[in-house]
């Protein structure tokens, strides 16, 4: 059985509606439908079905919000804590897929930052994926790390700091002027949810126990080049205001993939022209 911790979010609605697509049954979990009660005491369905592969892609919070309000990464981490606690109890052999950010959680660099580079988490956000990951690795429960680079695609929201993609398509659209956050020439890699959601499928029948893995599409892009390929999509130049670097913004982000090629059998198929254009189409249709 799969089970989806935060199926409502951006990731975890497109990963629930792949599965529905495959045919592969799980639970949803969300909100008004948590993994633990007020109690602290886990949910029925969890102390019913067995050999549980388990996805956590719960956040509440957003890197920009977390920067203001630090507090929240103990929060976080503490309710993570409790629930992998109580599956060890009820669940002892429930695997466990964090999806971490690759973005965030290694150094800034413009080489390629494989799997054991050490982790120097820039900003708050970072601070609470490294966190989370510390708890999973102490749980001794079986688990996998993914850290996905800057997902991207339909359904993601704008006006919450997060997704410069989605924010410069919902502004294209608008007609508003696009914001460009600290340097041009700084870089970012992005991959399209579909590709994401494929790799968190592919766990199912390539387990890797105990592994980080990073998802992305191999490819960084300056800010200033990802800016040419919007407008040569959307078909127009656009206005654009610069602003000044905030705290949550990095110079350069760059992972490397082949862990995830040799080992998952995975390999991204959205381009980004391809993923861009096809979601300013769905926006307009």
């Amino acid at each position: 059985m799969i089970a989806i911790i935060g199926a409502e979010g951006f990731i975890g609605s497109h990963f629930s509606r792949y599965l529905q697509k495959v045919e592969v049954e799980h639970l949803r979990v969300t909100r008004s439908n948590p993994l633990i009660d007020v109690d602290g005491t886990i949910a029925p369905d969890f102390r019913t079905n067995s050999a549980l592969t388990i996805y956590w892609l719960a956040s509440s919070s957003v890197p920009a919000v977390v920067e203001q309000r630090p507090s929240i990464i103990h929060l976080e981490v503490e309710y993570f804590r409790k629930c992998l606690t109580e599956l060890r109890r009820y669940q002892p052999e429930s695997r466990i897929v964090l999806l971490s950010s690759a973005s965030v959680v290694y150094a800034s660099d413009t080489k390629p930052c494989v799997e054991d580079t050490p982790l120097a988490p820039f900003n708050q956000y970072g601070n609470l994926k490294v966190s989370l990951e510390n708890v999973l690795e102490s749980s001794e429960l079986d688990y996998m790390i993914l850290r996905v680079s800057n997902a991207y695609g339909p359904g993601q929201r704008s006006g919450r700091g997060q997704g410069v993609i989605a924010e410069w398509l919902g502004s294209a659209r608008e007609n508003r002027p696009l914001l460009l956050f600290g340097d041009e020439n700084s870089t970012r890699d992005y991959v399209h949810i579909t590709d994401v959601t494929r790799a968190m499928t592919l766990l199912l029948t390539n387990w890797l126990p105990n592994e980080v893995v990073n998802i992305g599409s191999g490819k960084s892009i300056s800010l200033r080049d990802l800016l040419v390929l919007v407008e040569n999509v959307v078909g127009r130049n656009l206005l654009v205001e610069s602003r000044d670097s905030r705290v949550v913004d990095r110079a350069f982000s760059a992972v490397d993939i082949a862990k995830a090629i040799s080992r998952l059998s995975w390999v991204p198929q959205v381009g980004l022209r391809q993923g861009i254009q096809s979601w300013w189409e769905l926006i307009n249709s």
